[in-house]
């Protein structure tokens, strides 16, 4: 079994790098694949607009759905969904972030990181708001209506929506595999 520096640096070679005073240094180079995001700068720029604003109000949304004092709030199993849909919101914010500042070309590894970090998380996030909302209509039906109530619920469904956008956006971004060093040294051998 590989140890974990060996996976971390399998895509990097030791070489001799000339440093900024002249003077070379054994350092770390890449030389492993980088993927590009299969769309044009324009289409690019677009979703990471739409990436980053619906992460945004995502946020915005579930704190303010949570500071809300109502009933529906002071539920156990509301209050644990929304918990849980809090936690599972980190990952997406995390992928949405590595997706905004990444540039077109990129390392393949972090490539398929946020990809993975995106569309999992979302749907993680989408499948918890949904019980949460699940649980709201069950609450407002066993123990009462109130107008607080509903808007929580109705947030709710607004945050699935959202998390729904940017997996589908997720699905339809694909990249293309650029060789690295190592596979165009396998082929030219």
């Amino acid at each position: 079994m590989k140890s974990f520096q060996d996976r971390l640096f399998k895509d990097f070679d030791v070489q001799d790098v000339k440093g900024r005073n002249g003077k070379t240094r054994r350092g770390y180079v890449y030389v492993g694949d980088y993927a590009v995001w299969n769309l044009r700068d324009d289409e690019l720029k677009r979703h990471k607009r739409l990436y980053a604003l619906s992460g945004l109000l995502m946020i915005a949304v579930i704190i303010w759905k949570s500071l809300i004092r109502s009933p529906i709030n002071s539920s156990r199993f509301v209050g644990a969904f929304t918990l849980l849909s809090m936690a599972a919101l980190i990952p997406v914010v995390m992928g949405i972030w590595g997706f905004v500042r990444a540039e077109k070309k990129m390392y393949m590894r972090d490539c398929v990181q946020t990809k993975d970090l995106i569309l999992w998380g979302s749907t993680i996030f989408m499948i918890l708001q949904l019980a949460t909302v699940f649980m709201g209509i069950v609450y407002m039906i066993s123990l009462g209506f109130s107008v607080w109530s509903l808007i929580v619920t109705l947030a709710g469904v607004l945050l699935a929506v959202m998390a729904f956008i940017i997996l589908k956006a997720q699905l339809k971004l694909t990249f293309l595999e650029i060789p690295g060093e190592k596979k165009k040294e396998k082929e030219r051998l």
